[in-house]
């Protein structure tokens, strides 16, 4: 069982972080600018905010998109446990909340994606681990 949970932790994760990375290929390549080295954080900070705040709030869809295909991935995979789901929409937003720390970004969007990372896991762990009939209705089994 522990295994199973682990592998799906897995999965999800990388579901989560292909979308991501796609998200993030998508965004350089619709962006007029081109991308700067990354390991420089005053160019990567100058990069962001001269981005149009519609292809920033898309990237924050696709994160948040992400978070909710993986925690889906993981919490189907691990048989219905929530904590699967959980797990990886904690460490998508972990992932983010250091992205920002890393480089600024405007104070909207990582607002946005503070909030809608942690929405959209809980939405996927809630459709892909729907409650027991009798526990909807308040009766314990």
């Amino acid at each position: 069982m522990m295994l199973r949970l682990i592998v799906s932790i897995m999965a999800g994760l990388a579901i989560a972080v292909l979308l991501i990375v796609a998200t993030d290929t998508l965004f350089h390549t619709v962006s007029t600018t081109p991308p700067p080295d990354p390991g420089n954080a005053d160019a990567m900070r100058d990069y962001v905010a001269r981005q149009p705040p519609a292809l920033l709030g898309g990237i924050v869809l696709g994160w948040s998109l992400a978070a909710f295909s993986g925690a889906a991935v993981a919490a189907r995979v691990a048989g219905r446990r929530r904590g699967a789901g959980w797990s990886v929409t904690l460490l998508v937003l972990l992932a983010t909340a250091a992205n920002f720390v890393l480089v600024e970004h405007p104070a909207w969007m990582a607002a946005t994606a503070l909030l809608a990372i942690p929405a959209a896991g809980a939405l996927a762990t809630r459709l892909a681990t729907p409650a027991k009939a009798g526990a909807q209705l308040g009766r314990s089994e």
